[in-house]
C-alpha cells in the first residue's frame, strides 16, 4: 500500500466507519507503516503497533532445499 493511501485510510476510518485499525497489518513495507505511526491519525495518546500479514512472514521464513 502507498504510504499517503495508507495514512488517508486512517484519517477517515474513524469519521466515516467509527473504527481503528490497531494494529497495522502490512506486507513488511516500512515507509507505509511509519508514514501512518507519524501521522497520528487517532491522536498522540493511540499507539499503533505493526504486524506481518502471515502470508508474507511464512514466504520469508520459509526456505526451500
Amino acid at each position: 500500500m502507498e504510504a499517503a493511501g495508507a495514512v488517508i485510510l486512517y484519517k477517515r476510518s474513524e469519521e466515516r466507519r467509527k473504527l481503528r485499525y490497531i494494529p497495522y497489518v502490512g506486507d513488511g513495507d516500512s515507509k507505509a507503516c511509519s508514514a501512518v505511526v507519524k501521522a497520528m491519525p487517532y491522536g498522540g495518546a493511540v499507539y499503533i503497533p505493526k504486524e506481518e500479514c502471515i502470508n508474507h512472514v511464512t514466504k520469508k521464513e520459509w526456505a526451500p532445499i
